[in-house]
């Protein structure tokens, strides 16, 4: 197993006190709050490890989250990573989220623009009419498909 720094991302070997490369005190990294933890795992050099820790993110649902996930959303080019975060964000019940993933409405990736319908519709009437009604003219046919379910199921209710 490798291991890294939790600062620089360094390897380390298993059981070093500092991190040979930025010599920063592993223990004391070891001791901070876990949505600390996770938000520096935002920037792990493995994907996965980052999209989980986007994922653990919007399920503890710490607004402190939400510009750190922003910054990340900003900076990636992985869209999985992106989808991942935009799905976090909609779950974080802070002012600032929301205008995130609108954004994310118009980005490259369907998949992304998928996660911010979604995570759109779930955050309330007013929102979720604006999500749905740009969806309905995207251009990927199964980001309309998934806006022509959401408003049927919508209508149904």
């Amino acid at each position: 197993m490798t291991h890294f720094c939790p600062a620089c991302w360094h390897t380390v070997e298993p059981g070093a006190a500092s991190c040979p490369h930025c010599r920063s005190d592993l223990a004391a990294l070891d001791q901070r709050p876990f949505v600390v933890k996770l938000i520096a795992a935002l920037h792990h050099p493995e994907p996965a490890t980052r999209e989980r820790a986007a994922h653990l993110l919007g399920e503890l649902r710490d607004p402190a989250a939400v510009t750190p996930l922003g910054e990340v959303l900003r900076a990636t080019s992985e869209p999985f990573l992106a989808a991942e975060i935009v799905t976090a964000l909609g779950k974080i019940e802070d002012a600032a989220a929301e205008p995130l993933v609108m954004r994310a409405l118009q980005h490259h990736a369907s998949v992304v623009r998928l996660a911010a319908l979604r995570a759109l519709v779930r955050r309330g009437e007013s929102t979720a009419a604006l999500a749905l009604r740009q969806a309905a003219h995207d251009p990927s046919p199964s980001v309309r498909r998934l806006a022509r379910e959401m408003e049927e199921e919508r209508r149904q209710c």
